[in-house]
Parts: C-alpha cells; sequence; structure tokens
C-alpha cells in the first residue's frame, strides 16, 4: 500500500571552503568547477556518478559530480512528523552489547543510488505496529515513495551498484524477506530471519545454523544447514566459546573453544566484531578493538593484520575504491600514536590520512573528517569543519569550515553523501532515550560552490568516466578516456605538471607519478614533464615505471622503466591536451594526421597498426642504409685530416635517423597487433642500442675528420653487437606471428 509523499523540511544552507580553499583564474576565465545542480546529480536530476558512472567514451562532455572540497551544504533535515503527523524514525545508538557482533547496524537509513531508504513508525505509542518505510530523494529531501506496514529490519544490505536493498525484517506474522528500488517494494517472501549479504548466488539469509539462499526477486533457491552458532545472531544475552562466519563458500570459526580443525579457526578470542566486505574477492575484517585483521573469505589466508580499530558504532566498514585499490577506511595506531588511515583490502598497504579531526566518513572516494566538539559530557558533539582528502592517495583537497551544526550523536558516510544522525532529547541520560535518533540532516557538496581543487581551465573539465579528480593547488592540464580506463594529468601551471593518475584496463591497481601524495612539491613536479617536441607527458610512475601520454598517435604506454619491458598500452578513445588546445580529440582524428617519418597515423586497427609500423620501419631504413656507403672510407682511413666532412654529416644524420625512430616507437601503438607488446620491446631495444652505436659513430667520423684516421670506440662495437640480438627476436617473431597470418612483408634483421 502506497501513499503520497509528504513535504519534509529541507534546508540551503551553503558552506564555503576556507583560505586554504584557492580559486585560480587563467586568461581572465574563472576555473571554479561548475555544478548544474548538486552532487551526484546531473541537469535532469539523476543520479550522475557519484555511485557508479554509466558514461561511456565518445559521449558528450559534462561537468563531473562536485566534490566536498567546493564546499559544503545541508541539503535537509528529516523528522518523524515530516513523514506522518505522529509518527518516528527508529534510529538508535546501540548499547548493552554482546561479545560477538557484526558489523552492521539495521537502524541506520541506508543510502542507496536513488535515494535515502529509511523506515519509522506510523503512529507514536504503538510499539507493536509494523514498521513503514520510505525514500529519501538525495536532492529535494522529499519522499519519492512511503510504503506502509512492512515490518522492523533485523539486517539490511545494497546491492554492490546500490541500486537496490534486501532487508530481513520482523512483522506481526513472522519474519520476511523484502526487496526495495527506487519504486517502492519489488518482492516481498516469508523468509528466516537472519543476516542479509548479497553474493554471486543472488541473495543469501545467515540465521542461527543456516543459510539460505534466494534469487533477486526473492525466490528461494536453497538451504544449507550449519552447525552451531552464526556469528550475526549472539545478541546479548549469551557468551558463546565459538561461532561460525561465512565467507564466500568456506564456513570459518572464531573463538576460544571451538572444535574445529585449525585451519578453519581464524581466531581464538571470546569478543570481537566482524564483516565481510569487497565485491570481488571478499575479505573477512575482525576488529577486536586494538587490532583489525584481515582474511580471504575463500582461503582463509591471513592478509594482514594492523593495531587499531573499525571506527563508528558498529556499522558497515566504509569502503573507498573499487577493484585492486579497494580500502577500508580504520583508526590506525602506530608508534604511539593513532589516526585515520585507508587499508588495501588485499595487501594492507596503509595510507595514512593526515587530518587533525576525529570522526572519519566515505563519501564516494572521499574521505571526510569532521572534528567534533563534545558537549557538556553528554555523547553528542557538534560538528564545525570537515577536511577533505582524497581516499585513494591519501592527498588533502581542503579544509571546509561552516557554523556549528548542534546535537550531533553520529555521523555516517555513504554513497550520495553524509547523514548526521540527531538524538531524541538534547538532555536526558541513556533510560530517557539519549541514544534514540529522531531526526537526520543530510549533507552533499555545494551547489556551485567554489572549490579548492580547481577541476577546470578555461572550459575544459573533468568527463564523469573519469572518476577522480585534481589534487588542491593543481589545475586540470590533460585526460584521456580508454576503452577500457583513463589517464588524468594535473599540473601547478600550464607548463608545471606535477600529478598524473593512470588507471590501467581490467580494474588493475591505479597507477601514479611519483610524489603524488604532495602534488606541488618537487618531486612530484621532478616526475612529470611534457615534451613540446613530441607533444607527449613522460611521467615516472611510483612504482618505478614509466608512462608516455602520446597526443599526436594517441597511445598511453607503460613500461617497467625506461627503456625495458613494455606492461601495458592502449589507444586513447578520447583526450585533451590543455596545453594544445581545448577540443576533444578522438582516436579517428589522430588516424587522419600524419605520425612519425610522415606516415599517415594508424586507425585502431590490427591491420592499419601492422600498417603504420611497416611503413615506418621502411623509411626509417632507407635513412639507415646510408651507414654503409660511410663505413668503408672511415675503416680505411681513405682520406687525410680534413676529408671527413661528409663521413660525418652522414653519421648525424644516421644517428639522428635511429633517434627519430627510437621517438616514434616511444608512442608505437601495438595493443592490436599480435605479441604487439613483445614485438614493440625487441625493436625498442634494437633501436636503444643501434641510436647508442651511431652516437659513437659520429665521435669516430669527428676524430677521423680531426686526424685523419681513427677507430671506433670499444662502447660503439659493443652497441653495435648489442642490437643484433634484439633484431634477430623482432624478425623471427614478426615472420611468424604477424606477417603469415595478415600476409604483409617479412622482415630480415639486416634491413632494420
Amino acid at each position: 500500500m502506497s501513499r503520497p509523499p509528504h513535504q519534509l523540511t529541507r534546508r540551503a544552507t551553503v558552506i564555503s571552503v576556507t583560505a586554504f580553499a584557492v580559486v585560480v583564474a587563467l586568461a581572465g576565465t574563472a576555473t571554479a568547477l561548475a555544478v548544474t545542480r548538486t552532487w551526484p546529480f546531473d541537469a535532469a536530476g539523476a543520479p550522475a556518478g557519484g555511485v557508479a558512472s554509466t558514461s561511456q567514451a565518445g559521449g558528450p562532455e559534462q561537468d563531473r559530480p562536485a566534490s566536498f572540497a567546493d564546499g559544503v551544504e545541508a541539503k535537509w533535515t528529516l523528522r518523524g512528523t515530516d513523514l506522518g503527523a505522529e509518527a518516528a524514525l527508529l534510529g538508535h545508538l546501540p548499547r548493552m552489547l554482546g561479545p560477538i557482533n557484526e558489523m552492521r547496524r539495521a537502524d541506520q537509513p541506508l543510502q542507496l543510488e536513488s535515494g535515502v531508504l529509511v523506515h519509522y513508525r506510523p503512529t507514536a505509542g504503538q510499539a507493536g505496529s509494523s514498521a513503514s518505510w520510505a525514500l529519501i530523494d538525495a536532492e529535494t529531501g522529499q519522499a519519492r515513495w512511503a510504503e506502509e506496514g512492512w515490518g522492523y529490519p533485523i539486517s539490511c544490505a545494497s546491492s554492490p551498484d546500490a541500486s537496490e536493498a534486501v532487508c530481513s525484517v520482523t512483522a506481526g506474522d513472522g519474519s520476511k524477506l523484502i526487496g526495495f528500488d527506487s519504486g517502492g517494494v519489488s518482492f516481498m517472501e516469508d523468509a528466516q530471519a537472519g543476516s542479509v549479504r548479497y553474493s554471486e548466488a543472488g541473495v543469501r539469509v545467515f540465521s542461527e545454523n543456516a543459510i539460505d539462499t534466494y534469487a533477486l526477486n526473492g525466490e528461494h533457491r536453497e538451504s544449507e544447514r550449519v552447525a552451531g552458532i552464526f556469528g550475526g545472531t549472539v545478541g546479548n544475552a549469551r557468551m558463546p566459546d565459538c561461532v561460525w562466519l561465512h565467507g564466500t563458500t568456506q564456513t570459518s570459526y572464531v573463538g576460544t573453544g571451538c572444535d574445529a580443525p585449525a585451519a578453519e579457526v581464524l581466531a581464538t578470542v571470546d569478543s570481537l566484531s566482524w564483516s565481510v566486505v569487497g565485491e570481488t574477492d571478499p575479505v573477512l575484517l575482525l576488529s577486536s578493538g586494538s587490532s583489525v585483521s584481515a582474511f580471504d573469505a575463500e582461503t582463509r589466508e591471513l592478509l594482514w593484520e594492523i593495531s587499531g580499530a573499525i571506527p563508528g558504532a558498529l556499522g558497515a566498514p566504509e569502503l573507498v575504491g573499487s577493484g585492486a585499490e579497494t580500502g577500508v577506511l580504520v583508526v590506525h595506531s602506530a608508534a604511539g600514536e593513532s589516526g585515520h588511515a585507508i587499508v588495501n583490502l588485499r595487501t594492507g598497504a596503509v595510507t595514512p590520512i593526515d587530518a587533525t579531526g576525529s570522526t572519519a566518513v566515505v563519501v564516494a572516494n572521499e574521505v571526510l573528517v569532521f572534528d567534533t566538539a563534545r558537549v557538556g559530557g553528554k555523547p553528542w558533539f557538534s560538528v564545525s569543519s570537515v577536511e577533505v582528502f582524497d581516499g585513494v592517495t591519501g592527498t588533502k583537497r581542503a579544509t571546509v569550515s561552516f557554523p556549528a551544526i548542534e546535537n550531533v550523536a553520529e555521523i555516517t558516510g555513504g554513497p550520495l553523501g553524509v547523514l548526521i544522525g540527531h538524538p531524541m532529547c538534547s538532555d536526558c541520560s541513556v533510560a530517557e532515550g539519549s541514544n534514540i535518533l529522531d531526526s537526520y540532516t543530510f549533507l552533499a557538496p555545494a551547489e556551485g560552490a567554489g572549490g579548492a581543487a580547481v577541476q577546470r581551465v578555461g572550459n575544459v573539465s573533468i568527463p564523469k568516466s573519469i572518476p577522480a579528480q585534481c589534487p588542491a593547488g593543481t589545475l586540470l592540464l590533460a585526460w584521456a578516456e580508454l576503452a577500457d580506463g583513463w589517464v588524468l594529468v594535473c599540473g601547478i601551471t600550464l607548463d608545471r605538471p606535477s600529478y598524473l593518475a593512470y588507471q590501467p584496463a581490467a580494474g588493475g591497481s591505479r597507477m601514479y607519478s611519483s610524489g603524488a601524495t604532495t602534488p606541488t612539491g618537487d618531486t612530484a613536479q621532478a616526475a612529470l614533464r611534457f615534451d613540446e617536441r613530441l607533444n607527449r607527458y613522460v611521467a615516472q610512475l611510483a612504482n618505478g615505471g614509466v608512462l608516455t601520454l602520446d597526443y599526436d598517435i594517441g597511445t598511453v604506454t607503460v613500461r617497467a622503466e625506461a627503456g625495458a619491458r613494455t606492461t601495458e598500452q592502449q589507444r586513447l578513445v578520447r583526450y585533451i591536451f590543455v596545453v594544445l588546445g581545448e577540443a576533444v580529440r578522438t582516436v579517428e582524428d589522430a588516424a587522419n594526421h600524419d605520425g612519425a617519418f610522415e606516415v599517415q597515423a594508424p586507425a585502431d586497427t590490427a591491420e592499419d597498426q601492422i600498417r603504420y609500423m611497416i611503413e615506418v620501419l621502411e623509411k626509417a631504413y632507407a635513412g639507415r642504409a646510408l651507414v654503409k656507403d660511410a663505413l668503408p672510407k672511415l675503416q680505411q682511413c681513405t682520406a687525410a685530416a680534413g676529408g671527413y666532412g661528409d663521413s660525418v654529416a652522414t653519421m648525424q644524420a644516421v644517428r639522428d635517423n635511429r633517434a627519430e625512430l627510437l621517438d616514434a616507437l616511444g608512442a608505437m601503438p601495438v595493443d592490436r597487433i599480435p605479441r604487439g607488446q613483445e614485438l614493440l620491446d625487441h625493436l625498442s631495444a634494437a633501436i636503444s642500442n643501434s641510436h647508442a652505436a651511431n652516437v659513437e659513430y659520429v665521435a669516430w667520423a669527428e676524430a677521423a675528420q680531426a686526424t685523419g684516421c681513427a677507430t671506433l670506440s670499444a662502447a660503439g662495437a659493443s652497441a653495435a653487437a648489442a642490437s643484433d640480438g634484439p633484431k634477430e627476436a623482432f624478425a623471427a617473431l614478426w615472420n611468424s606471428a604477424v606477417a603469415a597470418k595478415y600476409g604483409v612483408r617479412t622482415f630480415d634483421a639486416r634491413f632494420i
């Protein structure tokens, strides 16, 4: 049964950035990010990437979602009476906890892609009546829908894309499993009460001694019995000496008296909090209050352990990033000091959050750390500023100050924004209800506020397909969308690049230029340069690799180190280098221009990349062949001093020819060619040694010009010999993997 939404109390308090924020103007044009509505909504009011962007490469460029570094807006405050004259919200802070607790609170509002899901009692004083539910629009603060009489939640979970939620509830006629989405209740089925979790198999409900699996439409699929007590149903009336936990397919145990193989017992403790987190390769987190341990949910392997705790009052652990970059927010203790940090779920790598505030939450890919001031010894506090950090790098973006918000009992983050929970009474005891939360204030980035982390230069802004921002104090210099991934370049000024972030294909670990955590420092500036002659950025990566981002051909190439093995390469689908103009360039645009040696650049196909490589090598060899005519004169000393001018000129031309080919190989597209990276590596090694040899040939000719007779240096002879092996390897691989398959010419090592 549904009913029309009620009008909610709406506030529009815009909170501005402090002096830490610097607004930069370029050529008289303000560079502050324009916000069409309010993050994460586009101009039509639809979600615009705050949860998961659906923008595709090749689509029109739009302003990307704003950042909390741009300012904060208190969008609305929701009270029970906004949902009904006698209604009351049903949030509460946990108390009287048991020894084993799952880090998930059913009472907390749940942020979905389409709004904030809340439950409430429709009529005051009717404790036995079923709860009602409503979805609050994060932009307008109004109920998108309200459903009456669907039970009180025991456990709720949102889908990985936050498009829907499933809750286990208790109702007057028993327990049920209820699905919610943007339109209301999507299904309701009788089900055993328990802890809810999404999985690849659908939705799982974990009860005292069973695991029930349901399809996404609520249809029951199977039930598996498990001996013992589930770690999510202990409560505060029992002290079990062993409980079972479940990751993906494996059951594990925790406790001091577990009758199970030692390999299946994760910890021998009598009290802890736990959670299963991560969309792929889930991780079991155990928090004892003084340390946090992470185990592979499938293999039970201990991944890492640190001193610290999961922050918050038993809410779900807050995650930031995606794929291999997924991290969890912790309160980390090190060297006698405590502070917030992001810990990579799989590797345990710690990224400190250097903040002065005490309460941290995650919103999208930002970590927000609020200052908190306790009020008169009560459990609630006030907040008056927030520090904003990049959740992946830990880089501080801004400090935002605002008039104090009073009577704050709890602060939680989510994909849409920040929810501040307020206590039912401001001067009462726990017994009188101080732990009951009866209203929530929702915070989002301010609409139209200027920001410290300037995201645009002139009319150029970061497209929504790139879920990253330039660090505070830097300008956007370049962006590139790839078929699978993206690149972002920022800098202090147009001619002082200092920050590069690269998201490789298949959700690989994000890469950064050296010094990215201090993006305006000397290390950051030294690690990144723009080559004006070649129109490309070259970055020394923090992992020791070298990345080349080329404009003319449109490639991003990563090598293990300068001149070494190619580890990744992709074409740029759409891109802008601000220093070269504000127009979006595409791979098709690049293919309509000349590349190296005045050869037309290739289209994004294997056949055309092969055509380009052949023509470049043929033109390059035509210049290199001149060395054969010059060598006999030098070897036989057939001229007197001053008679080798032609030899010097020839050797210089050959040296420059090899240098031009080496530059071309730095951006040569091979991602469509079979075994293209291997071919490129063999060729690069060959030409690098050949160029080194030709440099010595020039010195040889100059020495002969001065003295009448000279010999090639040992370094030159060694480099020439070293080029033979890679040339032979290239020719052999090309002839077998490319020439035979595509019916193109073969190569002989002597003619490269």
